[in-house]
């Protein structure tokens, strides 16, 4: 669906579901108010798809329907350049959620990490993402010289941070990075505006959740079915 029809499907599903509001039928909203509730529900479901936090508890490629929900949103960049620390085996990737520009609008780029391969002379690994906890076992010390097979990450501060063994990986270094990518914004004054990046069927699944979410904003500030949106955009 391209904007028009997207505010369109949002009108009629808020009116359907307006009983409550009161006998005047469905609130009206202005275009940037239906432009807001479209992208936060794009983005509430595309989290709960990525995450599994779900009815079916499905993460993303946990079966073929939840590759098929996110597919055109995987991207790689290839290439990135990796600064090294003297005194450690960190290699950092900074600005992890980097930018992308559509027109004159500026966003954020990068999602989720999904996979890392590091480039090491005429060598390759795989980076794997770990909890900070984890990654205390892989950080080299005075009194800690760690063999690191597979290089492991985490994501602190906008920074990607690459655990390396220096024995076993030398420079120069590289990262080509898979991520799961920020879909592009909505706006109803741009005709190429859409959810082009996701399957038709999900399309109304946003388009149900954004009404949803717009009527319990009107009717109660203070009962929230929609929680966990904040805290998996925090993840």
């Amino acid at each position: 669906m391209n904007i028009s029809e997207l505010h369109i499907a949002f009108k009629v599903e808020a009116d359907k579901n307006a009983v409550n509001i009161g006998m005047s039928g469905c609130p009206s909203f202005l275009p940037e108010e239906i432009d807001y509730w479209l992208y936060t529900a794009y983005l509430s479901k595309i989290a709960t798809k990525f995450t599994g936090n779900n009815t079916l508890k499905q993460p993303f490629e946990g079966d073929i329907k939840r590759v098929a929900d996110l597919e055109n949103l995987i991207k790689t960049d290839k290439g990135l350049s990796l600064l090294g620390e003297t005194n450690s085996n960190r290699l950092t990737l900074d600005d992890f959620r980097s930018s992308t520009t559509y027109g004159d609008d500026t966003q954020d780029k990068r999602m989720y990490f999904i996979e890392g391969i590091l480039h090491f002379g005429n060598k390759l690994a795989k980076v794997s993402l770990v909890s900070h906890k984890q990654a205390q076992n892989f950080l080299e010390t005075y009194n800690n010289h760690p063999w690191i097979e597979n290089p492991v990450a985490t994501l602190e501060d906008n920074k990607l941070i690459v655990f390396i063994d220096k024995d076993l990986m030398k420079s120069p270094f590289s990262l080509d990075l898979t991520y799961l990518a920020y879909p592009k914004r909505l706006n109803n004054l741009d005709i190429t505006s859409g959810m082009d990046e996701i399957p038709e069927y999900m399309q109304y699944e946003v388009v149900k959740l954004a009404a949803d979410m717009a009527l319990e904003n009107i009717e109660s500030q203070r009962v929230k079915s929609h929680p966990q949106y904040v805290a998996q955009l925090a993840e």
